[in-house]
């Protein structure tokens, strides 16, 4: 019995090639793609040199297969000679018969210009000796490109490649260029690695940035600022923990001293008749008792004293000041970060270092000149319209649907121009331009709309952007563009969930103070505070509801699953949408669900920062909390409320806050109940508890209005007031003045 030949060897590849399992398989697309992909890769310096006419360079193939490659190189490097090397004569045979203009070989012993191999190293188990085969074929290049980080590998690949196997410098041949870009999953999931040697190459033209120096140091500053964070998290954790058993030490010391004397208390009163001797037992049973509680509280202290000692270091506050100045000062962290590495490795390691670590990239100026052509024909079908883009901030698929996209669609209704600017993040995943409704696009192209010429353009902003600073608006406004800057809530980092950075603050202060830019304020604290800054081209316009969205009809049979379990109770739904927060009052929810345990509590959303976790609401009965719900899906879910409520406590951020929730509880037309926010007092339809007690008492006022004519109309005439519509109105009036 014949036994199959070795994988990878020449009597494995005669048979391979032999049967037309190769182009079954479907060997001859993929080596055209990859291929495709090496001329594409390769610098524009090297595809012209490669084909210079007057050179009329020799080129081989090694490693050929069928020669579908060889004749790709063929028709590119036209003005050169090209030529095909496979060790497999079966292989060479039929890349004769297809192609009978080039010369193939199975065998060669000639010197090249230039030589080229794609995906061949990785089918040996020692490649390093077959690349060291090809340098003694080239006299002026080698050009290699390999699978790069194949930790699956398919079953002929022997190798898996990593930044660490390929050297800047091989016998005479430099490394003069590299690129790792990600491959067309159809054909090969994975990543492919290009680099060319030259030999004798001249490196003066080359510097760290050819290698993507830039794009590595900023992955790092990403990584010691990942663990910069989760270090400050941990010493967070530890003082929690720290601070949590030192009061239950305190707690259990008090406790069982107040036990002890108690206890001490009864005694004497039993025992005051007694013999000396027995009253000296029990004085020295306390003493005992005392010593211990003192050697307890000597152990507390003892604990306090060595964490305090941790921040009253000299270490502490050194250390303190180096992260402070090394995360706001880049170049600092960049310079210590080289400066370190020289040290300790030298120069020759430190470049190799940063070439091992290039991060990958990619470019496809195919599609790039289709996107331009794509812009090029959305402004011509709007010529002349006002145009004003959104700078990458949110994704416009966020489940919680939000201004931003609320005004870009009703913007555009205005006859405007409107570009929303993605950052593809968990929800987008854009190429391009797409449509939203006429006047509307998404796009993840904003370097391309940036640059529109000819036509007056405004940049949609916000207050809590921290994705723009001074700098950005300054350059827009001095080359004549416009601004408008949402100023929708308090700037805080109880917002914001992180560190709020100065540029924002100055960008905030700036903006106000320039009369050029216009100013949005969302509520009537926050138009007070643009007051003391400006004297004009601002205006206070409020959030709003997308009308037809919450006024539909909803049957029954249509409702969640949720929605119709909780109709089962037969209770009265007091319902609640939107998120989670350190303002979102649990302790007046509570207190609703203890006193009024005829009534069920719907809270929909999303844990924002992790408050509700504290509170432990799934313990009552008559609290069901669920979400995020999506947008789109919203409706069939707060069709089941009998009120709805805005339970916020108030304090800076709830003072200057316009709940979108509460116009679109309007156009529900259910009753509305909130605590006393400012910016809720401003309609008649709101019921205020402005303490718990008369909060309670206002939800049972609000459940005799629910078939009330009269109160449903006024809830009508407000929502038709505070249509996103009205809203997006009010802001292109401000650009026509």
């Amino acid at each position: 019995m014949n036994s199959k030949p070795t994988v990878n060897s020449k009597e494995y590849w005669d048979n391979r090639f032999a049967s037309g399992d190769w182009e079954t398989k479907g060997g001859n697309k993929q080596t055209r793609y990859f291929y495709e992909l090496l001329y594409t890769l390769l610098p524009k310096h090297l595809r012209i040199q490669f084909n210079d006419a007057n050179t009329q360079y020799t080129i081989a193939d090694i490693g050929c297969a069928e020669g579908d490659g060889t004749k790709l190189l063929a028709e590119k490097f036209f003005n050169s000679k090209v030529s095909g090397v496979d060790i497999s004569e079966a292989a060479i045979k039929k890349a004769k018969i297809l192609y009978p203009d080039i010369d193939f070989f199975s065998t060669t012993n000639k010197q090249y210009d230039i030589v080229i191999s794609s995906n061949v190293l990785e089918h040996f188990k020692n490649p390093f000796e077959h690349l060291r085969e090809l340098f003694t074929y080239a006299k002026k290049y080698v050009v290699i490109l390999v699978p790069f980080e194949e930790y699956e590998r398919v079953s002929e690949h022997f190798y898996t490649f990593l930044y660490k196997d390929f050297n800047l410098k091989f016998e005479d041949f430099n490394l003069i260029y590299t690129h790792v870009i990600d491959a067309n999953k159809d054909i090969w999931n994975g990543k492919q690695h290009l680099l060319v040697y030259q030999k004798n190459a001249n490196l003066s033209h080359i510097s760290l940035d050819t290698f993507g120096i830039k794009a590595l140091i900023t992955r790092e500053e990403q990584k010691m600022q990942k663990l910069q964070s989760a270090k400050e998290q941990e010493i967070q954790k530890l003082e929690k923990e720290q601070a949590q058993e030192l009061q239950k030490l305190k707690n259990e010391k008090e406790k069982e001293l107040q036990k002890f004397k108690n206890e001490r208390k009864k005694e004497l009163q039993k025992f005051k008749n007694e013999r000396k001797k027995e009253l000296q037992k029990f004085k020295n049973e306390r003493d005992m008792y005392y010593s211990w509680s003192l050697e307890k509280e000597r152990n507390i202290q003892e604990q306090t004293n060595a964490l305090n000692s941790i921040y009253t270091s000299t270490f502490w506050r050194v250390a303190s000041k180096y992260y402070t100045l090394r995360d706001n000062t880049p170049i600092v962290k960049q310079t210590f970060q080289l400066l370190k590495s020289l040290k300790h490795k030298g120069l020759k390691k430190t470049v190799k270092k940063i070439i091992s670590k290039i991060n990958k990239t990619s470019s496809n100026p195919v599609s790039n000149t289709q996107h331009k052509n794509k812009l090029k024909k959305i402004l011509q079908e709007h010529k002349n319209k006002t145009i004003v883009i959104l700078p990458p901030l949110v994704d416009w698929n966020i489940p919680l649907f939000q201004r931003p996209q609320h005004l870009a669609r009703n913007i555009a209704k205005q006859n405007i121009l409107y570009f929303f600017a993605t950052p593809n993040g968990s929800y987008d995943s854009i190429d391009g331009f797409k449509v939203v409704s006429k006047g509307c696009y998404i796009t993840n192209c904003f370097d391309l709309v940036d640059n529109i010429e000819g036509q007056k353009k405004y940049y949609d902003l916000s207050s809590t952007d921290n994705g723009t600073d001074w700098s950005f608006v300054k350059d827009r406004l001095d080359r004549g563009d416009g601004i408008i800057y949402q100023y929708i809530d308090e700037i805080s980092e109880e917002i914001s969930g992180h560190e709020i950075p100065k540029s924002l603050f100055e960008k905030h202060f700036n903006i106000l103070k320039d009369e050029r830019c216009i100013v949005i304020p969302s509520a009537t604290k926050l138009e007070e505070d643009v007051k003391e800054h400006r004297t004009k081209n601002y205006k206070l316009v409020t959030n709003g509801v997308e009308i037809e969205h919450f006024s539909q009809t909803i049957e029954k049979e249509h409702y969640p699953t949720l929605i119709q379990n909780l109709l089962k109770k037969d209770k009265p739904i007091i319902g609640y949408f939107g998120a989670f927060a350190n303002w979102f009052d649990y302790e007046l929810v509570i207190e609703l669900a203890t006193k009024r345990p005829d009534i069920e509590i719907l809270l929909l959303g999303v844990d924002y920062d992790g408050s509700i976790k504290r509170y432990h609401l799934e313990k009552y009965e008559n609290i069901t909390v669920a979400g995020p719900i999506d947008y789109k899906e919203l409706p069939k879910y707060a069709a089941c409320f009998d009120v709805s409520t805005i339970p916020f406590m108030i304090n800076d951020i709830t003072e200057s806050t316009s709940p979108i929730k509460l116009f679109e509880y309007m156009a529900m037309k259910r009753p509305i109940v909130t605590t006393n926010m400012p910016e809720c007092r401003k309609y008649d339809s709101v019921l205020i508890g402005k303490t718990h007690e008369e909060y309670i008492s206002k939800i049972e006022e609000a459940l005799t209005l629910r078939e009330d004519e009269n109160y449903l109309k006024l809830l009508e005439k407000e929502a038709l007031k505070n249509s996103w519509e009205s809203k997006a109105r009010d802001i292109v009036e401000m650009l026509d003045d």
